[in-house]
This record gives structure tokens, C-alpha cells and sequence, in this order.
């Protein structure tokens, strides 16, 4: 796939994971999808690099994040046109700001806001650094899915910020929402179910493979734990939930062939 060099406003563009061991991270992550890293200034911020190109970003929490209570977990951002607008139209919708908008010199200015049902999600406009350089291909980041404990009120709060659409997929269990805009799918959402115990709010990013089974043993064999072994989902794939060794939550899909 080529490499991609924009994002429209409103779709997912970039993921980074906050850890407590950056050196446990690189080592698990590139165990898994066989990433390279490189620092991007003297912040300590990570890229993480599949082909050369950036996928992913990985960092070290400081102090005052691990005082507030922080812990390993991926943020999924999505590209906007302007930052401190979209922060505000999320706080007039119900979002507490995680932080102030804040510029990273040359590359962008982002946020991030936890939505009305505790789930938090960034936000990315663009400067020299567009997002993932790659989409859709193993090692990359390939589907985001709200896992909520109030679909409709999640699903309000994020039509009204970006203008996503729902459209419901009724399923035997529970239904299942998709945002759309347009023709564009953006992400998935689903209601927490009691099998999933106690797990807060969350958006949780899936990362493409070529096979689950062997990467779910690789997670394992890292140090990492598999959290649901891989389980089909007729006409989407194979997919597995993992926690990484570091202790942060995210899925792999090896997507079904294609008809």
C-alpha cells in the first residue's frame, strides 16, 4: 500500500501507547509486529516504524501523569481542522479536556478529552506529522472500536463533535454501530457486556496481522497475556485481545480473505 500522506478531518490518523517501561514496549511491540523505533527530539517521544514509515508512537510517562493515576493504555487520535475548536465543541458536549491543547513544534497540535461515558480519545491537527504512514496492512493500525457503557449517549456526544453518522448492525447477542461519514466508516461501537466485568469505557484500537494464533503465542511468549483467544467474526475475521507486557489493552485482526 502506498504510503498515506492525509487524513480527512474525522477520521482515526494515530495511535500512541503511554507506558512505565519504554524499553519493555519497544521490545514486546517489536516482538509482535516486527516495528523498529526512533526518538523524535529530546521529549523522548517514540515512533514506532514499520518499512521505515511512522505507525504508531510509544512514550514514557512522567511523574505528574503517574501521580494523576496514569497507566499503559493506547490513545487512538482523530484528525481535525482545528484543535482548540474541536476541544471546545467536545467540552460544550459534555467532554472533560484531559489537558490544555498543546503544540508539538513542526509536527501538530493535539488534545485529548475523556467523552461523556469516560472514554478518552485525541484529537490531531495536522503540521509536518500527517499520522500513520501506513493504514490497513500488517503491523498497522486497522480498525477503532468504543466499547462504552452508553452507546447512546456516546453515540450523541460524537455525532455532535465530529458529525459521525450511526448505523446500527443488529446481531444475535447485542447490536453493534458503526460511525460512518458518508460513505466512510470510521469506527466501531459496542455496549459493555457483563462478560466484560468491570472494564471502563474505552476506545480500543485493533492492529492488522497476517495470522492471529501466531501473534496472540507471540504476545504470550513476550511477556504480554492473551486476554481472549482468537474467535472468528463471520464475513470481518480473526481477531484476539491482548494485554501488552507492560499492561495495556489492545486487539489484533487477520481481516477475512477477501471474496
Amino acid at each position: 500500500m502506498p504510503q498515506i500522506t492525509e487524513y480527512s478531518p474525522g477520521s482515526f490518523c494515530w495511535v500512541d501507547q503511554g507506558t512505565t517501561d519504554l524499553e519493555k514496549a519497544e521490545a514486546y511491540y517489536a516482538a509482535l509486529f516486527g516495528w523498529d523505533y526512533t526518538t523524535v527530539d529530546e521529549s523522548g517521544y517514540t515512533m514506532c516504524l514499520r518499512e521505515g514509515m511512522p505507525v504508531a508512537g510509544l512514550y514514557t510517562y512522567d511523574r505528574n501523569m503517574l501521580d494523576m493515576g496514569a497507566r499503559p493504555c493506547w490513545t487512538s487520535y482523530v484528525a481535525v481542522a482545528d484543535a482548540d475548536a474541536t476541544m471546545a465543541a467536545a467540552v460544550a458536549a459534555g467532554a472533560r479536556p484531559m489537558g490544555p491543547v498543546f503544540d508539538v513544534p513542526r509536527h501538530g497540535r493535539g488534545g485529548a478529552f475523556s467523552d461523556p461515558t469516560g472514554a478518552m480519545c485525541g484529537i490531531w491537527q495536522a503540521g509536518g506529522h500527517r499520522g500513520s504512514g501506513r493504514f490497513d496492512e500488517p503491523g498497522t493500525m486497522v480498525w477503532h472500536e468504543l466499547q462504552t457503557g452508553d452507546p447512546g449517549a456516546a453515540g450523541a456526544f460524537y455525532s455532535s463533535v465530529f458529525g459521525w453518522a450511526r448505523e446500527t448492525m443488529p446481531l444475535p447477542d447485542a447490536p453493534y454501530y458503526l460511525f460512518k461519514d458518508g460513505e466512510h466508516q470510521r469506527g466501531g461501537m459496542m455496549a459493555i457486556t457483563p462478560e466484560m466485568g468491570e472494564a471502563p469505557s474505552h476506545w480500543e484500537v485493533y492492529f492488522q496481522v497476517d495470522d492471529a494464533d501466531a501473534v496472540a503465542a507471540k504476545a504470550a511468549a513476550a511477556g504480554g497475556a492473551v486476554v481472549v483467544p482468537a474467535v472468528d467474526v463471520p464475513g470481518v475475521g480473526r481477531f484476539a485481545v491482548l494485554r501488552s507486557a507492560d499492561g495495556a489493552y489492545f486487539s489484533v485482526l487477520q481481516p477475512a480473505p477477501m471474496a
